[in-house]
């Protein structure tokens, strides 16, 4: 038995007379969490956080340049696919996945300090432009 805008008391009542439990809505579905406003910040939160997890594990490992990007293009750019196709993005939230995504490219961990060897406009940029396609 799900409420809205119903006295507590009101809930225990009903929920005992008619024997039911009290339920409370889903706070997310498909990983999108159900909120009011969807353009905030706070809802590309815990895709941040998988992405910075999946930065840090892959770090490690000692990856060529195509295999980057090869990571690049099935994991990060397949991660908001959904939650892009219902929310919105902010400007905050794109700045820190490029820049997750170029830590994870050039430097492969936080420690070492690296060039960058192409342009981003040029990574960005479609395979029939002589981009790189990300």
């Amino acid at each position: 038995m799900f409420f809205f805008n119903v006295p507590n008391m009101l809930h225990i009542r009903l929920s005992r007379t008619l024997d039911f439990t009290i339920g409370h809505l889903l706070s997310k579905y498909l990983r999108i969490p159900l909120v009011l406003f969807y353009n905030r910040a706070s809802t590309w939160e815990e895709l941040l956080e998988i992405s910075c997890r999946k930065v840090n594990s892959w770090t490690y490992r000692p990856l060529n340049f195509p295999s980057c990007l090869v990571l690049m293009k099935v994991v990060f750019q397949a991660l908001p696919n959904y939650q892009l196709s219902v929310t919105t993005i902010t400007i905050f939230v794109c700045q820190q996945l490029r820049f997750l995504w170029r830590t994870f490219l050039w430097k492969g961990s936080a420690k070492t300090h690296k060039w960058a060897l192409v342009g981003w406009n040029k990574l960005i940029s479609p395979k029939n432009n002589d981009g790189l396609g990300l």
